[in-house]
């Protein structure tokens, strides 16, 4: 089956992506905080959102130190009600550490979330 010249140049920007992942070194992949929603964990935005369910004022630094007994019991409901029963899914799978060659040493993978307004 011949590929159109759009499919053939799609096709090939796909094989050199391939070729450069596989013989780099280092890789960093940017993904939103809605991969890990599949797994249980809620967006902080958006439907749903950890926002729509808490004043993000409690989790302010400044904030928390000085209310610690109010703020406290949300991070805690957010960590281990949310986070404690969430498991990996395939997202997580491919990125995370052992795939593509990567090191399974746990300093080599690094999940972060940064939310911008």
């Amino acid at each position: 089956m011949e590929l159109s010249p759009i499919s053939f140049e799609i096709h090939s920007r796909m094989n050199n992506a391939v070729s450069l992942i596989r013989g780099s070194k280092y890789l960093t992949a940017f993904t939103g905080a809605g991969v890990s929603v599949e797994s249980g964990i809620p967006p902080f935005r958006g439907e749903g959102g950890l926002w729509s369910q808490y004043d993000p004022r409690m989790l302010e630094l400044d904030y928390f130190l000085a209310h610690p007994e109010t703020c406290w019991p949300i991070p805690r409901e957010i960590f281990y009600d949310h986070f404690g029963k969430a498991h990996p899914n395939r997202a997580h799978e491919v990125l995370g550490p052992g795939r593509c060659g990567a090191s399974s040493k746990p300093s080599s993978h690094r999940t972060s979330t940064t939310c911008t307004t």
